[in-house]
């Protein structure tokens, strides 16, 4: 099949575009091949060719890839779209090892940062994509064939604990040593939530082996030298306070807890994990959402204190109270000290003079008010 192309094409992405994903001959071979046949740089002056060389990339088409360089397509041309990747980047992003070996081959060192007008410190690498994408032989490959990364090893230690890639912080670890902050920075980053990637902004829900990686992710650098028990550099927020404060990150609680964390550990404003775990908010608007029961039970189990107050008097009971579940107050209410009361511990005031049955009824928590009315009474 010839496919006719005027002299006065101007657009070549009309014929590149029924091999690409949304066309009707996606990754067909056959048509790429009749696309190449009559494909030069002087009939596709914008060079929309590289629109099907990244889409090939991107489905891990070693063959395709090939076929297109053969024909005198470009290793350099970049995507079109955010984030502008050239070919070396999004083999490192997604491609297979072959395709990163071939374009470094081509490009040498000087592909290996991302091209921009003006180059600035910690420019974005080729090893940074491949770590923080999880492409664990990718990034075996780029540490070998090439010993200048120096401190981007260290960026990229940072960029794949962001992105809880296990698999290639377990490579860099083993490959090199890092100085006792980039790992503790890098415990911080691995225990909240998971980067939002620039090359793939689509934040796609987390299963259960997500979050068995941030678990096993947290267990992996405090094995390296970070401390559990160590705490944000810029907010000053122990970490444990910090991954009870998300929704996403029991896998990140769990493992700091297996690793000797203190649940009690107040943060400047007395506040502890369970404080945090009943205050959870997300999204632009910062709703609350409601916390893990599983997260609950963990901490409970390692000794979380549900009656430690803040310096407003302010206890985990208290918030519960406000923004969780009648199951989880019963959680709570059976690891009080034994010491007190079940009357004594719904009567426990805040400093501006609220129980937990005030607070329920501020929040319209009904269901928990309701609960806490049936427990307060002295028959009960």
């Amino acid at each position: 099949m010839e496919i006719p192309l005027s002299s006065r094409q101007t657009r070549y992405y009309e014929i590149v575009e029924p091999y690409l994903n949304h066309g009707n001959k996606p990754g067909d071979r056959e048509y790429l091949a009749n696309i190449l046949n009559n494909w030069s740089p002087e009939v596709d002056p914008d060079h929309d060719i590289g629109w099907a060389l990244h889409y090939a990339i991107s489905k891990r088409d070693d063959v395709a890839v090939r076929m297109m360089i053969d024909s005198g397509v470009s290793v350099t041309v970049r995507q079109t779209q955010d984030p502008g990747f050239t070919p070396l980047f999004a083999a490192a992003q997604y491609g297979t090892l072959a395709m990163v070996r071939f374009f470094w081959e081509q490009t040498g060192p000087k592909g290996r940062f991302l091209p921009t007008r003006n180059f600035r410190p910690g420019q974005l690498t080729c090893l940074r994509v491949a770590a923080r994408n999880g492409q664990a032989d990718v990034t075996a490959y780029f540490l070998e064939v090439w010993d200048g990364w120096q401190e981007e090893t260290s960026r990229a230690l940072l960029d794949a604990a962001s992105a809880w890639c296990d698999n290639t912080v377990a490579l860099l670890l083993a490959k090199y040593s890092f100085e006792p902050e980039v790992i503790q920075d890098a415990l911080c980053k691995a225990g909240s939530r998971r980067m939002i990637l620039g090359e793939n902004p689509t934040k796609r829900p987390l299963i259960i082996e997500d979050h068995l990686c941030q678990q096993r992710l947290v267990c992996r650098l405090i094995d390296a030298g970070g401390d559990p028990d160590g705490e944000d550099g810029l907010s000053n927020e122990p970490l444990i306070n910090i991954a009870a404060s998300y929704k996403d990150c029991i896998g990140a609680v769990v493992g700091l807890l297996e690793k000797g964390a203190n649940p009690n550990r107040p943060d400047p404003q007395g506040r502890t994990a369970l404080y945090f775990l009943f205050n959870q908010r997300e999204g632009m608007y910062r709703r609350k959402v409601h916390a893990s029961t599983d997260a609950l039970e963990v901490l409970l189990q390692h000794g979380a204190l549900p009656d430690s107050a803040d310096e407003n008097g302010e206890t985990p009971l208290h918030a519960v109270a406000r923004n969780g579940t009648v199951e989880q107050v019963k959680l709570c209410l059976s690891h009080f000290k034994a010491s007190c009361s079940k009357i004594e511990c719904l009567e426990l005031r805040n400093f501006n003079g609220e129980s937990m049955l005030d607070c329920a009824k501020a929040t319209e928590n009904e269901e928990v008010f309701k609960f806490l009315s049936s427990q307060s009474r002295p028959e009960c």
